[in-house]
């Protein structure tokens, strides 16, 4: 029986396009994009990444177009697999991040959310490095596209 897991993360830039958010968990030294697991039953896909930004951030985003999509699979154990679907979001209120948050699942592990310029990267450990090898040189064309979603059909 197979196993997959859908995160979405959220790719969110300052106004000026030079610095973009990570988060890091507890007891761990890497950083990432703020996101968490689709709980599909209960929300659409955008919702959710608007939810988990919101829970591990405390600030409030509006995704404005598809970005990348990654398939994660367990070396011990093929049958588990995930797909990690990126989104650029617009940071959509005034105020900076709030280095007080609390992450507000309880099952939250997100302890540490941090503005980064690109050159703030090399002296940390990122994942996934292919994305931040990428995201500074696709920005400029990202922006300029047409969003590459299509929707949500609801049945």
């Amino acid at each position: 029986m197979s196993n997959i897991s859908i995160i979405v993360r959220a790719i969110i830039f300052n106004e000026d396009k030079t610095k973009i958010i990570l988060v890091r968990n507890k007891n761990q030294s890497f950083w990432y994009p703020p996101g968490g697991r689709w709980e599909h039953e209960s929300e659409n896909i955008l919702e959710c990444v608007t939810r988990e930004v919101f829970e591990e951030v405390g600030i409030d985003v509006e995704p404005i177009s598809f970005l990348y999509i990654r398939e994660g699979r367990s070396k011990s154990n093929m049958s588990n697999s995930s797909l990690e679907i990126f989104w650029l979001c617009k940071f959509s209120n005034a105020k900076d991040l709030n280095k007080n948050h609390i992450d507000l699942d309880f099952e939250g592990s997100v302890v540490e959310s941090e503005w980064f310029k690109k050159g703030d990267l090399k002296n940390l450990t990122v994942f996934p490095i292919e994305l931040y090898e990428r995201i500074w040189e696709d920005l400029s064309f990202i922006c300029k596209e047409k969003d590459r979603f299509i929707g949500i059909n609801i049945l």
